[in-house]
């Protein structure tokens, strides 16, 4: 399953369900259980290959501050 299958299925954007997975503090508690819930019942798993891609812009792997 992928995000995008998971956010259908709630009627909810790929973007809230990712923070929501994340633990932003801008999503309601509510919408965070329910998609913590959802995604452990439908047994989604973030991909890792694709979280690995996703990293702070201007930072590498080791966390050092890359020039512009």
């Amino acid at each position: 399953m992928r995000l995008k299958d998971l956010a259908e299925h709630l009627g909810l954007s790929q973007t809230t369900v990712s923070r929501a997975l994340n633990g932003y503090p801008e999503v309601n508690e509510a919408t965070r259980l329910r998609v913590a819930e959802t995604a452990q019942r439908l047994g989604y798993r973030p991909n890792a290959s694709a979280k690995a891609r996703h990293r702070p812009l201007g930072r590498h792997r080791h966390g050092a501050a890359r020039l512009l």
